[in-house]
């Protein structure tokens, strides 16, 4: 059978309604072959689309396509492509609501119910996914039908099988809205008899049986994880709408610190119990959550909502200490990082903080401590010489009249130990030198080591705290990480983390997961055509119709915020100058360029709108990072009389940035938005089923409330934008116009003016 002879089987019409006649060997061998064709899962995802339409799709066909996903969930690759195109196989079974197609829609309902019951046991997250996905579309209340009680039947399901049942009260899936009527009963058990009268409408046992041997793992733990991240991500939106509620603005920083005082007893319970089980939100799997740092929590102010920031501490169990210990440094550690000569341990360096000085920050201090620890934990109290490190410290201390630290937490040095009576107060990092000096951890050199760093780094913070922007002045993002790890219980684990997680509550972000799904597709294209441009994808999660998590992006500002603290320290505020400022400027320029371009590629061919300073940021390394995707494919602030007309966002600053139109990097600006939009030209038909897909009874502001042929004029012009009809020559030339319709646009400067005199964002 040739390959051509194995698509035209694969994508043929079955038109038998409920014959399961043929070969099944014969279909398991197309199908596999038909993925190996593929090359990736789109054309997997193709045929899902065709054959689980209610009305016109094919049961013995669907079967097969969900039995090769279920068979991605056995390795790790598969399961993170699975993964990754996870919304649209969900989306597809939403599409099968309202409950219409006879027989057959009845029949691919049950098989797909089927399905999506054994990759919940193969895969926690993907379940959790699956269930706020359901729960979202469920209607709770009188207008409870046929297709909400299916959608519930699975939800219940799903909690039961975690204890080797086949039903139960579904609390944790169903936020404990599960107390069914008489009605609600009556729809609910006619169903359960209908399916139990018939095994035919599921996947085959053999093929589950195989996925289940080689995913293994014990259930019950599995359900503990799975109740256990619903309930804190709960708990979370909760305190988030609650903070709203609150009309005394100043009160609700500490509503939330009560808040996660109060989650963290559920995760580790004062009388010993076992707590919840619970990993990072947005994470890959793996990464425990030990706690939330409870009086880090920040509440944002806005008129319709309350986002709350947290932070998670986190136990990654992947990758082996010694990698993952690597990679962190590598994703945290801002460029220009090198040896200290006297500890042999990384320092890290402040970038553009301080006037571009390559001064020393605290971290100097938290690090060596930390690395302190790790490294003498084996010494015993009688091989270090105590007083006489106390004798050199207070000399010191007493020269200078104490610490420079002059903040609230600053402490009396006396406090820390009686010999050091009179001699000032000193930061909260010295007295935790102090402390593990006299546990025998780090020796008497260490110990002044590290209050000559903590002297430097308190005169020049005393220096800056005019600035007044937590992030970039008075405390990085591996800064915080080594603070709250110092003062953590928790802060010894090798493998101890930080996350940062924004939480949004009367705000559906499901839009900016799909929005997010599209970066990274057209990041991993990217990579595999060899084209060298950026994205920086970053975790979202929906988990409900009005609940959601986003993952702060370290050592990251907006352009706003950026201006406004250099226009506060009284420093050019323009993107150039900060450039100018910083070590190995040229470096990120060039990271600027290869980010500009991807982000810009993406900007058009979505329509990202609502594209001001507030809403790009900028990294340590000078990478551009867009966020808030809140207006795409059509709609944008104004509607039809929006004022962001160009391709996308391609300001005067920004091309001072790359030298003006004839400089190097404009020219690479030039070159390198060319290339992408070339490598992603052949995808376009893929990426426009998946976005069809996606808007098929969506929800979503871009597609909410639009016809079949409004949804299909949507993807035809997004077909466009690829340019698909043209050769390589006038590809070139499009991408040239769209540079030059965007380089300088006057409808982007004007809303760059509009979003300053109505929001205060600086351009």
């Amino acid at each position: 059978m040739t390959d051509n002879m194995v698509l035209e089987r694969l994508t043929s019409e079955d038109d038998s309604d409920g014959d399961d006649s043929g070969d099944d060997e014969e279909r398991g061998v197309i199908m596999q072959r038909g993925g190996r064709i593929a090359e990736d899962i789109t054309t997997a995802i193709k045929l899902l689309r065709m054959h689980a339409s209610k009305t016109t799709g094919s049961p013995s066909n669907l079967r097969y396509v969900l039995e090769y996903f279920l068979t991605l969930t056995s390795t790790p690759e598969g399961l993170s492509s699975l993964s990754l195109f996870w919304p649209q196989i969900l989306q597809c079974y939403t599409s099968l609501f309202p409950l219409v197609g006879g027989v057959t829609g009845h029949r691919i309902r049950s098989l797909y119910a089927d399905f999506l019951l054994a990759v919940s046991g193969a895969s926690t997250k993907l379940c959790l996914e699956l269930v706020w996905h359901i729960r979202a579309g469920v209607n709770w209340g009188r207008s409870f039908n046929v297709g909400d009680a299916q959608k519930v039947k699975i939800l219940v399901q799903i909690e039961a099988s975690f204890n080797g049942e086949i039903w139960g009260t579904g609390k944790a899936a169903t936020e404990g809205r599960f107390r069914p009527t008489k009605h609600q009963q009556t729809l609910i058990w006619a169903m359960l008899r209908r399916e139990g009268a018939s095994n035919r409408d599921m996947l085959r046992g053999s093929v589950k049986r195989r996925v289940a041997e080689k995913m293994g793992g014990d259930m019950k733990a599995k359900g503990k994880h799975f109740v256990g991240q619903l309930t804190i991500m709960r708990e979370l939106g909760t305190a988030a709408a609650e903070c709203f509620k609150i009309q005394d603005v100043s009160s609700r920083p500490e509503f939330l610190e009560a808040s996660l005082e109060r989650i963290n007893t559920l995760l580790k319970p004062p009388n010993g119990n076992e707590g919840l089980v619970c990993e990072n939100p947005v994470g890959g799997g793996g990464e425990r959550i030990l706690g939330l740092v409870e009086k880090e929590g920040r509440v944002f102010r806005s008129k319709a909502r309350t986002p709350i920031l947290v932070y998670f501490e986190i136990e990654s169990t992947l990758p082996p200490a010694e990698e993952r210990e690597v990679w962190l440094r590598e994703r945290d550690e801002p460029l220009g990082g090198g040896k200290d000569p006297g500890m042999g341990i990384e320092s890290f360096r402040r970038i553009g903080v301080f006037g571009g000085d390559k001064g020393i920050t605290d971290v100097h201090i938290r690090e060596l401590l930390l690395a302190a620890q790790s490294r003498t934990a084996s010494r015993r109290p009688s091989e270090i010489k105590e007083d006489e490190g106390i004798r050199q410290l207070r000399e010191l201390l007493n020269v200078r009249g104490g610490s420079v630290a002059t903040t609230d937490s600053a402490v009396d040095a006396g406090q820390v130990d009686e010999r050091l009576k009179g001699s000032g107060k000193i930061s909260t990092s010295l007295a935790e030198a102090i402390k593990v000096y006299k546990e025998g951890l780090i020796n008497k050199e260490e110990l002044i080591h590290i209050a000559e760093k903590d002297e430097v780094f308190q005169t020049e913070r005393s220096k800056a705290r005019g600035a007044n922007v937590e992030f970039w002045t008075s405390e990085t993002w591996v800064d915080k990480k080594a603070r709250i790890r110092l003062s953590s219980p928790s802060g010894n684990l090798p493998n101890w983390d930080l996350v940062g997680l924004i939480v949004k509550a009367n705000d559906d972000v499901r839009q900016e997961t799909f929005v997010m799904q599209i970066i990274q597709l057209c990041g991993e294209i990217w990579k595999l055509e060899g084209v060298n441009l950026t994205v920086k994808p970053y975790g979202i999660i929906g988990t409900g119709g009005s609940t959601g998590a986003i993952e702060c992006v370290p050592n990251a500002i907006s352009i706003d915020a950026l201006k406004q603290q250099r226009k506060e320290t009284n420093k050019d505020p323009s993107l150039l100058s900060w450039f100018s400022s910083l070590e190995q400027p040229e470096k990120k320029k060039e990271n600027f360029v290869s980010s500009l371009a991807a982000y810009a590629i993406i900007s058009h061919l979505l329509l990202i709108k609502d594209r001001h300073n507030g809403n790009i940021l900028l990294d340590f390394d000078g990478n551009i990072v867009h966020i808030d995707f809140g207006f795409i494919l059509g709609i944008a602030p104004g509607n039809q009389f929006s004022l962001e007309t160009a391709p996308f966002k391609f300001t005067s600053e920004m091309v001072e940035v790359l030298g003006g139109k004839d400089g190097d990097l404009y020219f690479k600006f030039m070159n390198l938005f060319t290339r992408g939009f070339l490598a992603l030209q052949p995808y376009g038909d893929k990426l426009c089923e998946i976005v069809k897909i996606t808007a098929d009874g969506s929800s979503f502001p871009c597609f909410q409330n639009k016809t079949p042929t409004e949804i299909d004029t949507i993807i035809d012009a997004l077909r466009k934008r690829f340019n698909p009809e043209g050769d390589q020559e006038s590809t070139v030339a499009h991408c040239f116009k769209l540079v030059r319709e965007s380089k300088d646009s006057s409808g982007t400067l004007n809303y760059d003016r509009f979003q300053y005199y109505s929001q205060g964002y600086l351009f």
